[in-house]
């Protein structure tokens, strides 16, 4: 099984590149990336911060609406429960599910459903192995809760 390929390209900036992924195929010529141009996602220490405060905002709002008038904000937060698989689906699908129009090997409207989401997990699993190498790296410099 091919494996993504991480680089530190500036103080808190990783790129991800599927170039093990992008092999020649019967559908790559259609394809916008290939071998000579992966797929190349950069990530941030702050997009991992940004996709935290998201799903925080999201639970918190959610939280809230459910919650009692006499329960403190704090009583609230201490119910709050986010994983770092959420924090990682979050950017996942901001990174490369909203570009799958140009990434033709996740997208379902343009090849075999079966094949897609059998692809789509394979890069999935490997993107939050390498996501959880990523965020160790953050937690280095970034303050985020798991």
């Amino acid at each position: 099984m091919p494996e993504l390929i991480y680089r530190i390209s500036g103080l808190s900036d990783f790129t991800i590149s599927f170039e093990n992924f992008c092999v020649p195929c019967k559908w790559q010529r259609r394809c916008r990336y290939g071998k000579k141009a992966p797929l190349n996602v950069i990530i941030g220490c702050n997009d991992l911060l940004e996709a935290y405060n998201e799903k925080r905002l999201e639970q918190m709002r959610r939280l809230q609406k459910e919650a009692d008038i006499e329960d403190s904000y704090e009583d609230i937060e201490s119910r709050m429960n986010i994983n770092l698989q959420q924090i990682f689906s979050g950017i996942w699908k901001k990174m490369i599910k909203d570009h799958k129009e140009e990434i033709l090997c996740i997208n379902s409207r343009k090849m075999d459903t079966m094949v897609t989401s059998q692809r789509g997990a394979v890069w999935w699993q490997e993107f939050s192995k390498i996501m959880r190498k990523i965020y160790e790296e953050c937690k280095k410099q970034v303050t985020i809760k798991e």
